[in-house]
């Protein structure tokens, strides 16, 4: 029987306009204990929790109510969604997502999004986790610009990693904690440790960090 371990992600989406502009994160939040990073990368894959934010500014119209609605319908083709829930406000509309994405050894899958553990072959006796995404992720883009233009997500967000670990080593490259930047970060974790990646190379490439 798989073991299916979870973690949360918040990302917060910003908005300019009625709808969503280019679909990139504000900050993509990952809660992850260490163990579970481990558990992944020995062969038992598991399941990422996450909850995504859109916010909108305008009357949300019957127009637009349909654009939505076929928002969601796309998404739950290439997410394990678990909640599609839209509020309305008095300055616009707020979208939340609730559903899961694979943390997993295996470089190859399909998967729009998906978190990858590897060993390192860069650095000796290090493990490698990096937010990755898959084939299907065209696929995902296409339909969503099939909607709306603006619709196109983001292959890459800012990502904010909130780990739980003791006693594990982390090596983490231009990266931010508490407020101060480091060109790159050896500290060993006993508890908790944020780390926030965004801008630059980060743009072009999915965040991650070493650990042993």
């Amino acid at each position: 029987m798989r073991v299916i371990k979870s973690l949360r992600i918040v990302m917060l989406f910003s908005v300019l306009g009625v709808f969503l502009f280019a679909c990139k994160a504000k900050e993509l939040n990952v809660e992850l204990r260490i163990d579970d990073a481990v558990a992944a990368l020995n062969g038992s894959d598991g399941m990422v929790e996450f909850e995504a934010e859109f916010s909108g500014f305008g009357e949300l119209d019957d127009e637009k109510r349909v654009q939505v609605e076929a928002l969601e319908n796309i998404l739950a083709k290439y997410v394990e969604l678990e909640d599609f829930e839209l509020e309305t406000e008095d300055s616009g509309f707020t979208i939340t997502i609730e559903g899961e994405i694979p943390l997993t050894n295996n470089p190859n899958i399909d998967n729009a999004y998906f978190i990858l553990v590897s060993q390192s072959k860069i650095l000796q006796g290090y493990k490698e986790l990096r937010f990755m995404t898959g084939d299907d992720f065209s696929s995902l883009k296409g339909e969503m610009q099939s909607i709306n233009f603006m619709l196109a997500p983001s292959e890459y967000h800012p990502v904010k990693f909130k780990l739980k670990g003791s006693g594990v080593q982390i090596l983490a490259p231009a990266v931010e904690v508490d407020g101060k930047s480091h060109l790159l970060l050896n500290t060993q974790i006993d508890g908790k440790l944020k780390l926030l990646f965004k801008g630059g190379v980060f743009e072009s490439t999915g965040a991650g960090f070493f650990f042993k």
